[in-house]
């Protein structure tokens, strides 16, 4: 038999089965106001841009000038594997996007809250993998490659509801979320060359000069020669289909700026002010974390839980709640699953803070915490006795 205290942690960057036990998911780490006036009245869109580097204007594709010191079919194979591999992580470099991906906003509180998550919302800036394509001769040393792909920017507009005067001194910024590709790209073991190949991949974007959102053809002309990369299997089922979707911080806008923005807008000129807070020093991932009661609803949830070992069983016995809290207002709970795809609800309780167990064993755990934590109050951890298998 086992016990451990797990602390609440700060979300980091690890995968679930390498984080840290106890870290709070990020997108469940929020307010419920139980007024739907507050949710964010937002839009989101993607406007075409260029890539700097790779292209002079957004009319033209990117473009790479490579050279190889044995040229050949395979030998420009590789380089054209590399170099959409580098496509794709400079445009990330450079806060740009071009698989798809999804968009979601919150307000965040000036003790680092959230409120009211509106809805996610799915934004496309290729339909599909990119064509990696040349017009030159293979024999050559020296060839230009162009990426058949659009490079877009993210904007929105929103429109602030008047609650938003009730809540001034308690919110500080409106948060942008956004969520990892979607699509993956194998370009290592399945990157083939076609001849006279078209694509049909569009760009679901907005122009800004007539407003209007559309999906447009990225690519209208027939390659000479093009090689084209596969998506993963799980990519193939669908957004969303092939497990969980992270999100991460990727802009934030001044609680005072947020009614000026009415129309559309560049969401570039608010990246950096997200990294460093206003009020205390950057929130170190994995870092514990004490949940303050604010007198309003909570909920939580906890990253996947290992405890001792992703790839052991564990039967849980006990589970305890840490913290400086009213157990009447809190309904606690425990999810288990043996893969990190399927969840049941093995205890749940309201009104207290221990939960007991039924005999059978999981891998992975997860804990909810719900309702109201008053000023004064907190939430630090739990601990568990569990067995290993």
């Amino acid at each position: 038999m086992h016990y451990i205290d797990i602390p609440f942690r700060n979300p980091s960057s690890a995968s679930d089965f390498s984080c840290p036990d106890g870290e709070i998911n990020p997108h469940y780490l929020q307010l419920t106001t139980n007024n739907p006036q507050l949710t964010p009245d937002i839009d989101f869109a993607l406007v075409s841009t260029r890539l700097p580097g790779w292209n002079i204007n957004p009319d033209q594709f990117p473009m790479k000038t490579l050279v190889a010191s044995e040229p050949s079919m395979e030998y420009w194979t590789s380089l054209g594997s590399q170099l959409l591999s580098q496509f794709k992580s400079e445009t990330s470099n450079q806060n740009l996007f071009v698989a798809p991906f999804y968009a979601y906003a919150a307000w965040k509180t000036y003790d680092g809250i959230y409120l009211s998550p509106s809805d996610r919302i799915l934004l496309t800036p290729n339909s599909t993998v990119p064509l990696v394509a040349t017009d030159g001769n293979i024999n050559s040393i020296e060839l230009e490659f162009k990426i058949a792909a659009a490079v877009c920017e993210l904007y929105f507009r929103m429109r602030a509801p008047e609650i938003l005067r009730d809540w001034v001194g308690i919110i500080e910024s409106l948060q942008i979320f956004v969520s990892d590709p979607i699509q993956n790209w194998n370009t290592f073991q399945a990157f083939i060359p076609y001849k006279h190949i078209t694509t049909d991949s569009y760009c679901e974007s907005l122009d800004l000069d007539s407003g209007e959102i559309a999906q447009r053809r990225v690519c209208t002309e027939t390659l000479a020669l093009a090689w084209r990369a596969n998506l993963t299997q799980s990519d193939k089922n669908g957004p969303g289909k092939g497990g969980d979707i992270k999100f991460y911080p990727f802009a934030s806008i001044p609680l005072g700026e947020v009614d000026i923005k009415s129309s559309w807008s560049s969401l570039s000129s608010f990246k950096e002010s997200q990294t460093v807070p206003n009020n205390t020093e950057t929130v170190k991932d994995g870092q514990e974390l004490i949940i303050q009661g604010t007198g309003r609803e909570i909920s939580i949830s906890t990253r996947p839980l290992k405890l001792t070992s992703a790839a052991r069983f564990k039967r849980l016995i006990r589970a305890y709640l840490r913290g400086n809290f009213n157990p009447s207002k809190i309904t606690f709970s425990i999810y288990a699953s043996h893969d990190m795809l399927s969840w049941w609800c093995i205890s749940k309780r309201t009104g207290g803070e221990v939960l007991a167990f039924p005999q059978t064993s999981f891998r992975f755990f997860k804990a909810q915490v719900a309702g109201k934590l008053e000023t004064g109050e907190n939430l630090q951890g739990i601990s568990f006795t569990y067995v290993v298998y």
